[in-house]
């Protein structure tokens, strides 16, 4: 998300295969200037799930 103009670059996809994975992280290099130092955190929400 870019913080001055709220900007944020994503995609939702129906699975999440490594192709799409991989895509999203073109797109985002892409997006984001060359100049700019990017900084990436990810989740993988399936290994967090708790049955109660």
């Amino acid at each position: 998300m870019d913080i001055i103009t709220r900007l944020v670059i994503g995609q939702n996809y129906l699975h999440t295969l490594s192709t799409e994975f991989l895509r999203s992280l073109k797109e985002i290099g892409k997006a984001t200037p060359n100049e700019l130092e990017l900084h990436s955190v990810l989740d993988d929400y399936t290994t967090n799930n708790i049955c109660l």
